[in-house]
């Protein structure tokens, strides 16, 4: 197998230590939680961003006392639920955009 540069493409990764509205050019949100409690609130589920994917993950929660939640905007779900939280480092959000109104992740984190 040999590597072909034209077809690796290069992700987005940012580091949030507050709230914050992720965008469809985000795609790995590393979320420091050390100082307080942070919120990343996903865009409206009908943005065209059905097979869109972020990985959202807690770097730092302060040894559990602050956490890390991933809330959907309005009326839009996650995994059926009105939003999921941590408070354990390392646990992480993989967000998927799967229909008009709601999101899908796969994360050893809760669902509230």
């Amino acid at each position: 197998m040999t590597y072909n540069p034209a077809l690796s493409a290069l992700v987005a990764v940012t580091t949030k230590t507050a709230d914050y509205t992720a965008t469809t050019n985000d795609n790995i949100i590393l979320c420091d939680a050390s100082s307080q409690s942070v919120v990343i609130t996903l865009p409206a589920a009908s943005a065209s961003t059905v097979g869109k994917q972020w990985n959202i993950i807690a770097i730092d929660t302060n040894s559990g006392t602050n956490s890390v939640s991933v809330a959907p905007a309005g009326a839009d779900t996650l995994n059926t639920s009105s939003s999921g939280s941590t408070t354990t480092q390392w646990d992480s959000f993989i967000v998927t955009g799967s229909t008009s109104s709601g999101w899908h992740s796969v994360t050893p984190a809760q669902t509230a």
